[in-house]
């Protein structure tokens, strides 16, 4: 079969979560990538769904299959392990100081109550989704005999219609307690104002010293000609798979906006600058990236 049928095969029938999902695993079967030993994700193919999955049935095949059929987007494909690097490690240093409940808004396929048994175990956890994405992901984990411990709850909500601070009170989460937010790989799905407008709510019922964490695109007045060029095969690659960037922001605009809702900014950077801490310099996967990180607490 031609690479370009199965690209095609694989946008008619992939979600953007689905695919950043599978990009985690394929990742982890290179042993020889730098994040191998900081960020494994043994579950990703497990929970990719068809088509993709097919790609994980003879590993010594599956990081070329993915280098060919998603040749364009493999130069800063790293960042999909760095994110979650970085936010896993942020929500481990909120554990120690305290903070007991976590929230992942837009969950996917993330496979954290099987990678992190121990650390979920130790906080109440909401996985806030779409309720046929949340559906799909425990028939998924019930497969593979995953047991749901009774402070893990699947929050199934679509925030385009229905509050987060609702649907989180019906499912036991307390605002009058600190906790970390996560809303990574979401935002840039998102109009501008449906983004602040979360984040106002998040800010008014939260208590100070609330997190959040969250992944961003920058504008293309932040970016150079390389960069720009990344962002514009991101773009084509999740239009194809039926979804769209819509929201883009510069570092400056993005602070000043959250500061006017109550925010302190705790960091803020490009996910390219935490390349070389972890020794990605010269990595094929550690090439261009159109997109930073940040860290935001409630006043």
């Amino acid at each position: 079969m031609k690479v370009s049928m199965i690209k095609n095969l694989y946008q008619k029938h992939v979600s953007t979560a689905a695919l950043v999902c599978a990009f985690r695993g394929a990742l982890s079967y290179d042993d020889s990538h730098p994040l191998s030993g900081l960020f494994k994700d043994k579950y990703a193919s497990k929970l990719c769904g068809f088509p993709l999955t097919c790609a994980f049935l003879f590993p010594p095949l599956t990081l070329s299959l993915f280098f060919l059929t998603f040749r364009k987007l493999i130069p800063g494909s790293a960042v999909i392990l760095v994110r979650a690097y970085y936010m896993e490690k942020q929500l481990a240093e909120q554990v120690r100081q305290g903070v007991n409940q976590y929230v992942m808004v837009a969950a996917g396929m993330d496979s954290f109550l099987l990678r992190k048994r121990g650390l979920a175990e130790k906080m109440t956890v909401f996985e806030v989704d779409l309720p046929q994405i949340q559906q799909e992901k425990k028939q998924k984990l019930t497969k593979l005999g995953c047991h749901f411990p009774s402070n893990y709850h699947f929050v199934s909500a679509d925030l385009a219609r229905q509050s987060l601070k609702e649907s989180l009170q019906d499912h036991g989460f307390d605002f009058g307690k600190k906790a970390f937010f996560s809303l990574m790989g979401l935002i840039y799905y998102l109009p501008k104002a449906s983004f602040l407008e979360m984040m106002k709510g998040i800010a008014e019922a939260s208590v100070a010293g609330t997190m959040v964490i969250f992944d961003f695109l920058y504008d293309d007045a932040s970016l150079n000609d390389s960069q720009k060029a990344w962002k514009s095969d991101c773009s084509d690659m999740v239009s194809s798979c039926g979804e769209d960037f819509i929201y883009d922001t510069s570092a400056h605009q993005l602070e000043k906006d959250l500061a006017d809702l109550g925010y302190h900014q705790e960091s803020m950077m490009s996910l390219q600058d935490l390349y070389p801490s972890i020794g990605l310099d010269d990595h094929p996967t550690a090439g261009p990236s159109c997109f930073g990180i940040a860290v935001f607490s409630v006043k």
